[in-house]
């Protein structure tokens, strides 16, 4: 839970964070926007000093409702794209934090793809908030022609249409498969992996978590730095620094993960991909 993860961060290495400030857990309903802004605009009434928003959607909320009160956040929504920082240089405004923002796309194709070099048609996993902060599907079908790889996107919104997105007729062409950093990843993940393994193609992902849970390859950014990061930056804010001018954090590293028994039909994993992931399972 973000809450716990970021509480743990400030009292294992911002300690003395608690000398200045109580920390307090804002428990928001997820569906009901209306109600969410009045949360956040009461408790920057109440003058909390600085507010931490583990997502961009809280991000750009509490940026528009609380426009005086310091926000740090972690964002997978690019945060100049979605408007509630200037630049990830000088944020500007009253916010800064850490950016998640993942255009990873090309390189998890050529990755997948030197994973089992005889692979040539990839069905797409994704949604259409992907679609509005990404710069849409023409980036991703350049990326992938580039490559030699025929693309085909599938979109959905929830996951009872993964079901009807696989088991389509041109979804059984495909000879693996790229499931996208989305929420539908997310909530769909064991539909998802239940319909690769019925049509026996391997697949790319985007989190450690999804091949440490059987998925064939991963690319991730490592995310270990984040809460620790979030809980520096309201320390440095609480100590009287501007958010608008500290410049927004990005992850610095990448992990290759891999699984040491991933098939394509009869085809093994490439060794020498083998050799150069980060972690297998």
């Amino acid at each position: 839970m973000p809450w716990r993860q970021f509480r743990d961060a400030v009292m294992s290495q911002q300690a003395s964070l608690l000398d200045k400030a109580d920390l307090h857990y804002l428990q928001c309903p997820k569906l009901d926007h209306a109600r969410k802004r009045q949360l956040i605009r009461s408790e920057a009434q109440q003058s909390a000093t600085v507010l931490v928003a583990p997502s961009g959607n809280s991000a750009a909320m509490a940026v528009e409702v609380a426009p005086r009160t310091p926000v740090v956040f972690a964002s997978f929504l690019d945060p100049v794209r979605a408007g509630f920082v200037l630049s990830n240089r000088v944020p500007g405004a009253m916010a800064t934090g850490v950016s998640l923002a993942d255009r990873l796309d090309g390189k998890r194709l050529q990755l997948l793809q030197q994973a089992f070099p005889e692979i040539r048609r990839v069905g797409i996993l994704t949604d259409r908030s992907w679609q509005q902060h990404y710069d849409g599907e023409s980036r991703v079908l350049a990326e992938a022609s580039a490559l030699g790889l025929q693309v085909q996107l599938h979109i959905g919104e929830t996951a009872d249409d993964i079901g009807p997105l696989m088991g389509s007729a041109r979804a059984a062409r495909h000879q693996a498969w790229y499931v996208m950093p989305t929420d539908l990843a997310y909530v769909g993940e064991s539909r998802i992996k239940s319909n690769l393994r019925r049509l026996g193609v391997p697949a790319m992902y985007s989190t450690l978590g999804e091949v440490e849970r059987g998925g064939e390859l991963a690319y991730a950014a490592d995310a270990s730095f984040v809460y620790p990061t979030l809980a520096e930056l309201v320390k440095r804010i609480v100590d009287g620094e501007s958010p608008g001018r500290i410049p927004i954090e990005r992850p610095r590293r990448f992990l290759l993960i891999a699984r040491s028994d991933a098939r394509w039909h009869t085809q093994p994993i490439n060794a020498r991909l083998l050799q150069r992931a980060n972690v297998i399972f």
